[in-house]
Order: structure tokens, then sequence, then C-alpha cells
């Protein structure tokens, strides 16, 4: 996680510093500091119910179960493991940002993303029956710095952006089936294809059309369309 973290920094330093000294040439902006908070949506975090299977020796090894007798396979099926999901809740993508604009059509910040998802199930053998149940909880994080580019317009109350962001995620699992625990670390891109800003100073509000990539996550491309408010001073 630490080399993710400075090697995103090291990303960012190189591409935004020559814009933000030539930013400090340039008359101050009326509202450079900009926060906001937001949600985003979990539409492709969805999936079917599946079975994914526990490790178990049949799974891992089946050629050396080919001469085993009637009672050797039975007593294998009886302890073979796996989990069939019933359903899932999922929590949608909460995010707080902060944004410094340098010129008025260049800004840079950090956002901080969150979201997760609680998934019930069942433990069944072998032969399909049910030995017992479970909930598996996940808890993702990602901080993200990022730059915004406003595009010019004519109108004091509509603005259309784009934006990217390179930072690190981080992914929290408990099973409380065998009671284990993990955390696993990776990059996060966050990108803003379009977004509009509408309002006027200080009060505004925020549309955006973009993705979300974390190859911790299962499904590594999501948050494809988020809303925020902000407060700009």
């Amino acid at each position: 996680m630490k080399s993710v973290f400075r090697k995103t920094l090291i990303v960012l330093c190189a591409v935004c510093m020559p814009l933000m000294l030539s930013a400090k040439e340039h008359e101050p902006i009326a509202h450079p500091h900009e926060i906001r908070i937001g949600i985003g949506d979990n539409i492709f975090d969805y999936y079917p119910v599946f079975y994914a299977y526990m490790p178990d020796p049949v799974s891992q090894d089946p050629y050396s179960y080919y001469g085993a007798t009637t009672e050797q396979m039975h007593e294998i099926l009886m302890n073979a493991r796996r989990y069939s999901y019933e359903y899932s809740n999922y929590i949608p993508h909460f995010f707080v940002g902060y944004q410094y604009r340098f010129r008025t059509w260049f800004s840079f910040g950090v956002q901080l993303d969150m979201n997760g998802k609680r998934r019930l199930f069942d433990v069944v053998n072998g032969y399909g029956d049910r030995c017992g149940s479970g909930i598996f909880r996940t808890f993702n994080m990602a901080i993200i710095p990022e730059v915004k580019f406003t595009y010019p317009s004519k109108s004091q109350y509509v603005r259309a952006f784009s934006g990217i962001g390179l930072g690190a995620a981080i992914q929290v699992e408990q099973d409380t089936w065998d009671n284990n625990r993990y955390c696993e670390g990776s990059p996060a891109i966050q990108i803003t294809l379009v977004g509009i800003d509408f309002g006027r100073d200080p009060w505004f509000g925020n549309v955006e059309v973009g993705a979300l990539f974390e190859p911790v996550h299962e499904i590594i491309c999501h948050k494809l369309l988020s809303l925020s408010i902000g407060y700009r001073f």
C-alpha cells in the first residue's frame, strides 16, 4: 500500500506541478476551495445467485479419487463444503471530496470513497444438503487524488467538466462461518468522462458519468453514475 501511494504521488506531482506553478501567476479565484459530499451507484455490483466452492480434497486433486470405494466417496461428499449465496444487500458508494481551483479550468484535490455489501449464504455438502449458514461482509475504501478540467462556458450556472484520479483502495472481508478476516489493497483509478456542475457560488450540485476501477473489487468497473452537492469558499 505504501508503494502504491508513493508511486501515485510521484505521477500526480509530475503532471500537476507545472500547472499549479503557472496558475499562481494569474489572478486569484474568488472561491478557490470546494468541498462536496455525494452518492454513487452500485448497479453492476449485483450478480445472480452462484455457487462458490470452498477448498476440499475433491476439488484440489480429483484424479486421486478415481479408485475410491463407494463408502470413501460417500465420506468425501459428506465432508465437502461449498457456499450457496442466497441474496445480497449492497451499500452504495458514499464519497467526500475536496478540490482547490488554481485556474478557472483546472483544479486539484482528493476524494475518499466508501462502499460495501452484506451477503447471506448457506453452507452445503457435496450432496447439496444444508450444513449451516453465515454472513459474508465486505467493506471497500479508496483514497484518490484527482485533477479536474472545467470546459469554457458562457453560463454562470452550468459548467461541464472531466477528470481523472489515481489512488489506492483497500478491501476488508469477514466470513462469519469460519470467522476469518481478509484484507487486500490495490491501485484505484477514477475517471470522469463528463460531469455537470449546476448552481451559483457558493452552493452547487453535481452529476458525473464515469467509472471507478479497483482490481481488488469483485466487479472491477463500478460507480458509473454519481450525484453530489457542494460548497465553495
